[in-house]
């Protein structure tokens, strides 16, 4: 079995403009490596204008990768280890367009997270080292935190747009659809200055990730406005059954593609 399934700590560093990555010990002995299989190669730009693949502007004129992508992570013998993929992204932005609130979200708002600016669920496939489907990640809508009315008036002022608190979730589907795990940001600053599903966020920290029963599990370090940075840091508190293992070895690769 690679070492990628039973190490409490693995760092993982992208190695190249496109979605190359290296997997490696505490001890910096790689272990794996992950690379583009499949799918456009639009350059570093296109791929990181904020942080995701296709930007959910879902339009190619913003330097959105529309094409279907996956990523293959194999030992260093070239042995497969697991895939993620995330097929085609149809153009067109999100409808209906709304125009900005005046006033902070209602708790109704903030409960059933319609809200201006939100984004669309979006997801991809996790795949065995044999094609199997394993399960989903889920990019869930962002989730926005309350504030008071002097923040909301502060926050509209600043830079020209609208600023508010929001924290991003993935969810962890099994090969049935059946949620089996959930990764949460901390509480990152959302700015939107250019319109509907224009978000631009900011701030650092860790990602708790936990198991159905909310036990955590897991935790990612080293991402940057809720999306895996050049270098992170995947840790777990213990071992974990499969398909959760595997689901949380793709989080960080599927943060790039959702």
């Amino acid at each position: 079995m690679n070492a990628v399934f039973t190490l409490s700590e693995l760092h993982i560093e992208q190695v190249s403009r496109h979605l190359g990555y290296r997997i490696s010990d505490g001890r910096e002995n790689v272990v794996a490596q992950v690379e583009q299989t499949e799918g456009d190669r639009p350059g570093w730009w296109a791929r990181n204008f904020r942080n995701t693949t296709n930007n959910f502007s879902r339009d190619p004129s913003y330097g959105a990768c529309t094409s279907a992508v996956t990523v293959q992570a194999s030992g260093t013998d070239g042995t497969p280890l697991f895939a993620v993929r995330r097929g085609e992204v149809v153009p067109g932005r999100p409808e209906p367009v709304r125009q900005p609130p005046s006033q902070p979200p209602t708790r109704e708002q903030l409960a059933d997270g319609i809200w201006w600016g939100q984004e669309i669920p979006s997801g991809c496939q996790v795949l065995d080292a044999g094609g199997t489907l394993l399960g989903h990640v889920v990019r869930q809508v962002n989730r926005v935190m309350p504030m008071s009315p002097d923040e909301f008036r502060i926050g509209r002022t600043l830079l020209g747009g609208l600023m508010y608190r929001a924290v991003k979730t993935y969810r962890l589907h099994d090969g049935s659809g059946q949620v089996v795990g959930e990764a949460v940001s901390p509480e990152l600053e959302t700015q939107n200055t250019q319109g509907p599903g224009m978000l631009h966020l900011t701030g650092k920290g860790p990602y708790t990730i936990s198991d159905a029963g909310g036990r955590q599990v897991a935790r990612l370090d080293g991402t940057e406005g809720g999306c895996v940075g050049e270098r992170a840091v995947l840790e777990f508190a213990g071992r974990l059954p499969d398909p959760l293992r595997t689901l949380v070895l793709a989080l960080p690769f599927a943060m790039k593609l959702v």
